[in-house]
C-alpha cells in the first residue's frame, strides 16, 4: 500500500475516471479538485490535458520543496531507485486535523495508511516537484488553491507558488491561518467556512459559463 512505482501510472488513472465523467455528462461543467498528494496528481493531470475543464481545485497540495533540503530529496530519489519499498516517512496523525474527533477517525480507520511511505513514493512526489514550477505558466484553468497556513504535513508555501507562477488569468489563493492539512476536516466552525468558500467559488464558475 502507499506504493507508487511510477508517478504516471497514477495520473493515467485520474485522467481515465475524467474521461468517463465527460463521458457520462458532457454538457455539464467539470471541476477537479485533488487533495494533499492526490492535489499534486490534480496539477499533473490538468497540465497533460488539452481538453479543458472548468476548473481545478487544490486542498492542501503536496507540492512544497522549500522544508526538504536538497541532500534529503537526493536520498530520496537515490533511495527510490536502490531500495524503493523502504519505508521513510510515517505521516503524523496529530497533524491532520485540529479536530480530536477527527484525528482518533484517522488513526482508527483501517482504509487509511498508518505506514512508512515508501521510498519510490517519496522518490516519484520529489521529482514532479522539482519538475513543476516551470510547466505552470502553461496551467491556464481557472485556478481555486485552499490551505491551512498551519499545515505541517504539506507547506501553505506550495500553494502559493502554483498560484504565483500559473499562466491563468483566473486563479484564487485562499490561506486558513491556524488550520492544519485537512481544512475540510477542522473544527465545525471553520470546515463550514472552507466548505462555504469551495461552494461559492464553484457556484461563481458555473454560473459564469
Amino acid at each position: 500500500r502507499a506504493f507508487i512505482d511510477r508517478w504516471a501510472h497514477v495520473v493515467a488513472d485520474v485522467d481515465q475516471f475524467i474521461d468517463r465523467v465527460r463521458q457520462a455528462a458532457p454538457s455539464q461543467p467539470l471541476f477537479l479538485l485533488g487533495h494533499s498528494m492526490g492535489g499534486a496528481i490534480a496539477l499533473a493531470s490538468a497540465l497533460g490535458r488539452p481538453a479543458p475543464m472548468s476548473g481545478l481545485i487544490l486542498s492542501g497540495p503536496a507540492v512544497d520543496l522549500a522544508g526538504a533540503p536538497v541532500l534529503a530529496r537526493a536520498l530520496g530519489k537515490l533511495l527510490s531507485v536502490l531500495a524503493p519499498r523502504l519505508g521513510m516517512i510515517a505521516v503524523d496523525p496529530s497533524q491532520v486535523s485540529r479536530d480530536p474527533q477527527t484525528v482518533a477517525d484517522y488513526r482508527a480507520d483501517p482504509l487509511n495508511f498508518h505506514g512508512k511511505v515508501p521510498a519510490r513514493t517519496i522518490g516519484e512526489m520529489v521529482r514532479f516537484a522539482e519538475a513543476l514550477p516551470p510547466r505552470l505558466p502553461g496551467l491556464r484553468l481557472p485556478l481555486l488553491a485552499l490551505h491551512g497556513g498551519a499545515d505541517r504535513l504539506a507547506g501553505p508555501a506550495g500553494s502559493r507558488m502554483v498560484v504565483e507562477r500559473a499562466g491563468s488569468q483566473d486563479k484564487t489563493l485562499e490561506v486558513y491561518e491556524g488550520l492544519y492539512h485537512e481544512i475540510f476536516n477542522e473544527p465545525p466552525s471553520d470546515r463550514a467556512r472552507v466548505i462555504g468558500d469551495l461552494c461559492a467559488w464553484v457556484s461563481r464558475h458555473i454560473d459564469a459559463r
